[in-house]
């Protein structure tokens, strides 16, 4: 019956490609947001019979659905002219590979999915054989006030990064592996406010970051993926409420986060202020096009196929993996070496719109179009050892939460974070020295936690 299962979604997945291919180039162009819509459908169709939350939330899944949906949306919305742009909308009328471009990113989406279910056995091993390990509450509140105060204390310092030769504010990352951190207290305990608690984390992040929303929505998904694995979050019709009712409340903030950054004219200077003028917003003429730009669906469909377009008409601008190994270079300053790599969204940028970034402007395509820039057809056989690897690295993180141990380690939480912008099209490189902040910040908690001693109950220590 399991293999039966299986094989239905796949062909009805594998129909979505050949239906791809065979399609019209002007009927790929109008209408492809319909496969993208369906493929996942289908995929969580299947996901549906386990009735398990964290299935939803594996790194291929999160890639699954940021693909799906952003391009469902961005299709929907170029197709419609929801595109604010003009030159944009005009070049998307004269692509010439749209329905070429649709099957392979469909078939790297099936590919992906079926490493998924290879996967599924090691995950559901990991739920039923990890145990628990008890740690006493005067670590939790001790816990709790470290990340309350290295919160706060970057809340109110920037971390200027440009004693490092680098430019902006990176307090982002030592106030989230704080909210991570208290986030996955709250879970453990499964504090009976704890959802509460959550929305206030996310409120505090959209008040307060307005200017980059992604700083306040990325954390829905750690939220989820910490209550799944630590409370065994099943999918039932209270989750379900729980899912729509987050959607609505995420929605709302991007309405009120857009109208602060100036959309719609109506000069709110605050969040809350901006609540006051969701409805008028709403019923503005260019509220779709707005809406669809906010949520970064038009112009991350657009930019990443138009990306994927260019190296289909020019073979020659293929970089062969050099914007993936761009994070070796990392301490090398581009001042004083002309080998090392430009990221992906340097080039695509000064390629597309060389004027735009001559101002320090970027436009950035997503993970499927870097691949594709770098390795062509062939993106395909690296994408999945790309994520193979990020999988056997994630079931490490799972046996971390599972356990507990993973309080010594919140960088480990942060990382999961970080696979949304990679996902993003944010380039390794910038991961990767994101992801050296983080363990940085995470190397305070273990070095004031191990001042605590204590060993847990049979062979697991907790430091």
């Amino acid at each position: 019956m399991e293999n039966k299962s299986i094989s239905v979604y796949l062909l009805l997945s594998l129909a979505i490609v050949v239906i791809s291919i065979l399609i019209p180039l002007e009927f790929s162009k109008s209408y492809s947001y319909y496969l993208f819509f369906f493929q996942l459908i289908f995929f969580y169709m299947y996901l549906y019979r386990y009735k398990k939350i964290f299935l939803y939330l594996t790194p291929i899944m999160l890639f699954i659905f940021y693909i799906d949906f952003s391009f469902t949306l961005g299709n929907y919305a170029m197709s419609h002219g929801h595109e604010n742009i003009k030159s944009n909308y005009y070049a998307f009328l004269n692509w010439k590979n749209t329905n070429l471009i649709t099957s392979f990113i469909l078939l790297l989406n099936l590919s992906l999915f079926i490493l998924d279910i290879i996967f599924r056995k090691k995950y559901f091993e990991i739920l039923e054989n990890v145990e628990k390990i008890e740690i006493p509450n005067h670590i939790i509140k001790f816990y709790l006030v470290f990340s309350m105060i290295l919160f706060f204390f970057f809340f109110f310092l920037p971390l200027n990064t440009n004693f490092l030769g680098g430019s902006g504010d990176l307090s982002y990352i030592p106030k989230a592996i704080a909210m991570l951190s208290i986030i996955y207290i709250l879970a453990y305990k499964r504090n009976k406010y704890r959802y509460l608690y959550y929305i206030l984390i996310i409120a505090i992040f959209a008040l307060f970051s307005f200017s980059s929303k992604r700083e306040a929505i990325f954390f829905i998904f750690p939220i989820f993926l910490i209550e799944s694995l630590l409370n065994y979050m099943t999918l039932n019709i209270k989750i379900i409420f729980v899912v729509v009712m987050t959607t609505i409340v995420l929605i709302i903030f991007i309405l009120a986060m857009s109208i602060t950054r100036g959309y719609g004219g109506f000069e709110s200077q605050n969040v809350f202020n901006s609540l006051f003028y969701i409805n008028s917003y709403v019923n503005s003429d260019m509220f779709l096009t707005y809406f669809f730009k906010n949520i970064e669906t038009s112009y991350t469909y657009y930019h990443s196929i138009q990306a994927m377009e260019y190296i289909i008409n020019d073979s020659t601008l293929i970089t062969y993996g050099s914007t993936f190994i761009k994070f070796l270079f990392i301490i090398i300053p581009s001042s004083i070496s002309d080998i090392k790599p430009k990221s992906f969204i340097d080039i695509y940028t000064t390629y597309h719109d060389p004027s735009f970034r001559l101002l320090g402007g970027s436009w950035p395509p997503n993970l499927i179009a870097e691949i594709f820039w770098n390795f062509y057809y062939f993106g395909l056989i690296f994408v999945i050892i790309l994520f193979y690897g990020i999988n056997i690295f994630f079931l490490k993180i799972l046996t971390l939460i599972r356990s507990g141990n993973i309080l010594y380690r919140p960088w480990i939480l942060f990382i999961y974070i970080l696979l949304l912008v990679f996902y993003r099209g944010g380039g390794l490189d910038i991961c990767i020295i994101y992801l050296i902040f983080s363990v940085f910040f995470s190397l305070l908690y273990r070095y004031v936690l191990i001042l605590i001693p204590y060993k847990s109950k049979g062979n697991n220590s907790y430091l």
